[in-house]
This record gives structure tokens, sequence and C-alpha cells, in this order.
């Protein structure tokens, strides 16, 4: 995994994670995990770079961003009297 944009926690595009999986026959598929950092992720935008016999065979793109707010942008507080 490539941490392509994370702010001040990292120069953009640095490997934070690699794992190899070694698939004992001819497969369609195989699974794998990452745990999440005790601090949990870093805000940025992350890559996720698959290998089939060290050629890249996909690549998939996401975003980590602030938790939104459980109150809609509707809403107003009342003041309390």
């Amino acid at each position: 995994m490539i941490a392509e944009d994370v702010g001040d926690v990292a120069p953009a595009n640095t490997k934070v994670l690699e794992k190899t999986l070694a698939l004992d026959e001819d497969t369609d598929d195989g699974d794998f995990n990452f745990s999440k950092p005790t601090k949990a992720w870093p805000l940025g935008k992350y890559r996720v770079e698959l290998y089939v016999d060290d050629e890249l065979a996909t690549t998939t793109e996401f975003t980590v961003e602030a938790a939104k707010s459980e109150k809609g942008s509707d809403e107003e507080e009342s003041p309390k009297g």
C-alpha cells in the first residue's frame, strides 16, 4: 500500500505496507488483509497495487477522511435557558 498524499505524516508516494501471498495452485482469487494502525490511518489519499508474478495487475485508490458529524448541516442548536 502506498500513501500518495498524507500531508506532513509521510513524503508523497511512501510505501506503508507490503504483503506477499504464495498460492499453492492456479486460482482466480486470494484473501489478504491489513490491520488498522494503533492510532488509525492518517487522513489522506492511498493506493493499493496488486502484482502477479512481479507484474502490476491492478491498482485501486481510496481516501481516508475525517468522520462526518452525525448532526445534519440543516439542524441548528437551540439555546438552553
